[in-house]
């Protein structure tokens, strides 16, 4: 009974709620199908870059085993991939045994972080021919720990060669000269060419003959001539040969430059050997840009990544959400295999089932997980086969639904729950499609419209129940809110009964989207307010007549006191006296001020409230008006807000104004002097309950004097600005400085 009696409104939010989170949950698939792709890209690309580079790329993992090689390995060593990679190096038997030890050595510098210059090592082909290979090696750390080494290797056979018949003797230089892949010069110690090789020339676009005799400078960019000398002088001072890389506009050269000596050991030549190594300096930046952004997909994932070998189940890597996830460390997590997490497979169907998705490169299917504490939880896998390095492997996206089937479940029963509330609510719940057609009506609109749920559901649009007089404007209307898909509350419209009758209805609905956020149509509810309606036409009828009653009395009170004004006008005639002729003028400006409020309450919509900012000016004006103060001597100067002022505030505070002002206009100048009278109000702060408003009166005159305090001043005008102040819970405040100011702050309650 309590579900039953659980009110509309909340189960509705409920539901809302509910889909909100489960819409959230499953937004997560356009990210892991974009992680996906990024990662099939990256894969090819790898592909790609492994099968077509010259040099001979070396992946081996933190055991010394190569775990993969490009295809340039098979025309270097002999061997086919397959019979290569998952075997440590020492079994491969492509070192000679001095490399293989230096091999060793150099592993374990690189795995402490340290970098290395290139080294030579001496490798066997399979038919037993040895090789000399020049390799660069680049460690890779996963959370501050060594992972994997990539290596890049190049056959300088033919480079040693030339740089053994240079050794031999200067005639030997030739052979260099005749080297196929190389940049070849042989120059003297001020840079004259003295003899070139063709690939050289042709660098150049010029005949061999024609760059004999002229200055190798003039032929080199001079971004790269100042590294070139300095090394070409380091050669000529110490006779030993360097080597040295350099860079122009994206090419990227290793130049060799070698001491030719005559019989005195002394200088004269120095050959120079250049090779372009753009090819693999690019292979080198691929191969970290593609590491380096398939572990940030990697890592930044939102749902667990694994790698899995196919044949043994066992979790090659993983990122930190993997193991995470379900509770354990990096270690313990790598050491598992996933029968051991699977609540339903054992090892061999996991195998199998392995060996099926192989078959279907792809599959999305749900399970089980156990957490490390034992907790059960639910997964949704979506898995890729993938294969590099000649072996095959599964890569899978795990993500926790637990959350979602519980949310599933949740919403299944707030389901049953809004049927029945629907079915025993007083309000009428439907819902209708995008052309407004009813697919779902509660029995309760058989009591509020006559017609039973089964006359409307399918058979009529929510505009076919207006009133015939209403019914375009609503409908027109409805269709607006609909276009934008925005909820509405409150929707008053006249619909008519199945006898005829009339009956209004107030209408709450919110819209229903799909997953794309494209618009199913609407849900709602109607309260009948017909009751209502006619109590609140009444209602409106008696406030018509009693606001019109308060104009009226506004109206007689304004009149009163301005008759009172013009029999004090006209008793003054008779009085000789000026200081009592003077006392009726003060009079007369008060009855004044109060017959302006007054008249513009008559005028006014707001019977509580006047227009204070437009109250002021036309005060002002009134009073320069009746005093007959020369404007053009005395200037008043007007800073005023547009507020809003309740009765209570507003007669004290225009007594203020009126008594400051007439009190500058008397006292503050002579009678040939001029000045101004600024005259400013404004709010300071302001609240839903309060405003803090501010009025200044200031002039430029002569000053307040020195020896006479404004509290006890003993003339009416001031002490009734003091009386008034306090009637408004205010603060007031003189400043004598260049004039006198009046500074008077006071709260105003707002009344809702």
């Amino acid at each position: 009974m309590k579900d039953k009696e659980q009110p509309k409104e909340v189960l509705e939010k409920e539901l809302t709620e509910l889909r909100e989170r489960i819409t959230e949950l499953e937004s997560s698939k356009a990210e892991h199908d974009r992680l996906q792709k990024e990662y099939d890209e990256i894969n090819e690309n790898y592909k790609l870059l492994t099968e077509n580079i010259s040099d001979v790329i070396f992946i081996t993992d933190v055991t010394f085993t190569l775990i993969d090689c490009s295809k340039s390995v098979e025309r270097v060593s002999g061997y086919k991939i397959d019979e290569l990679v998952g075997k440590p190096f020492n079994e491969l038997k492509l070192l000679t045994p001095a490399s293989l030890q230096n091999t060793y050595k150099n592993f374990k510098l690189i795995m402490s972080g340290k970098q290395l210059p290139y080294t030579e090592y001496e490798f066997i082909h399979k038919d037993g021919t040895k090789i000399l290979m020049e390799v660069k090696s680049t460690p890779f750390f996963k959370d501050g720990r060594f992972e994997k080494v990539i290596s890049v290797a190049r056959d300088i056979t033919e480079r040693k060669q030339v740089e053994e018949a240079l050794r031999e003797s200067v005639e030997t230089a030739r052979v260099l000269m005749n080297a196929p892949r190389d940049l070849a010069t042989l120059v003297d110690k001020d840079g004259i060419i003295i003899d070139i090789n063709d690939a050289m020339a042709k660098r150049f676009n010029k005949k061999i003959e024609d760059l004999k005799g002229s200055s190798g400078w003039e032929l080199i960019p001079e971004i790269l001539r100042e590294t070139r000398s300095k090394y070409l002088n380091e050669v000529i001072q110490t006779s030993k040969p360097v080597r040295f890389e350099d860079e122009n506009q994206g090419v990227w050269f290793d130049n060799n430059f070698y001491p030719i000596l005559d019989q005195n050991g002394k200088v004269t030549k120095i050959a120079i050997l250049v090779h372009d190594i753009t090819e693999q300096k690019l292979a080198e930046q691929a191969l970290r840009e593609s590491e380096e952004k398939f572990r940030g997909i990697f890592e930044q994932a939102g749902d667990s990544i694994i790698l899995i070998d196919i044949n043994s189940g066992a979790i090659l890597d993983f990122n930190e959400i993997a193991h995470n996830t379900l509770g354990y460390t990096q270690e313990e997590f790598q050491k598992l295999k996933l029968s051991d997490l699977d609540v339903f497979e054992s090892h061999e169907e996991t195998i199998e089932h392995m060996k099926k998705t192989m078959k279907n490169k792809k599959e999305v299917f749900y399970t089980k997980h156990m957490k490390k504490s034992g907790e059960i939880i639910d997964v949704q896998v979506r898995t890729g086969a993938i294969s590099f390095g000649g072996n095959d492997y599964l890569m899978s996206i795990w993500s926790d639904i637990t959350e979602r089937k519980s949310v599933e479940s949740e919403l299944f029963e707030s389901k049953e729950r809004f049927l029945q509330v629907a079915a025993n609510a007083q309000e009428w719940i439907w819902e209708v499609d995008t052309k407004g057609l009813y697919t779902y009506a509660s029995p309760v609109v058989e009591n509020i419209l006559g017609y039973k749920p089964e006359e409307i559901v399918g058979k009529k649009h929510f505009y076919d129940l207006f009133h015939k007089d209403d019914r375009e404007d609503l409908k027109n209307e409805a269709f607006k809110v609909f276009n934008q898909k925005l909820p509405f509350r409150g929707f008053i419209n006249r619909n008519t009964h199945k006898n005829g009758k009339t009956v209004w209805l107030s209408t709450s609905s919110v819209p229903i989207l799909d997953d794309e956020s494209d618009l199913i149509g609407y849900r709602g509810a109607d309260i009948d307010i017909t009751e209502r309606k006619k109590t609140e036409e009444l209602l409106n009828g008696s406030l018509a007549e009693k606001e019109l009653l308060l104009k009226e009395i506004h109206h007689r009170v304004k009149n009163n006191i301005q008759v009172i004004a013009s029999l004090l006008n006209l008793h003054s005639s008779y009085i000789k006296d000026e200081k009592y002729i003077e006392t009726f003028k003060e009079i007369q400006n008060r009855l004044r001020t109060m017959a302006l409020i007054h008249e513009q309450l008559y005028q006014s919509k707001d019977m509580a409230n006047i227009d204070f900012g437009k109250y002021v000016k036309e005060l002002v004006n009134s009073l320069f008006r009746f005093s007959r103060t020369n404007i053009e001597r005395i200037r008043p100067k007007l800073d005023v807000e547009d507020l809003s002022m309740g009765l209570d505030s507003a007669i004290p505070c225009a007594l203020i104004i009126n008594e400051l002002v007439l009190n500058s206009m008397k006292h503050a100048f002579d009678i040939d002097s001029s000045g101004e009278i600024g005259i400013q109000v404004v709010i300071k702060e302001e609240s839903e309950t309060e405003k803090k408003i501010e009025v200044l009166i200031r002039d430029n005159g002569k000053g307040f004097p020195e020896n006479l305090d404004f509290r006890n001043t003993g003339t009416f005008g001031l002490q009734l600005v003091i009386t008034l102040v306090e009637q408004l819970g205010g603060t007031i405040e003189l400043d004598r400085d260049g004039g006198t100011e009046f500074k008077i702050n006071f709260i105003e309650k707002t009344k809702k």
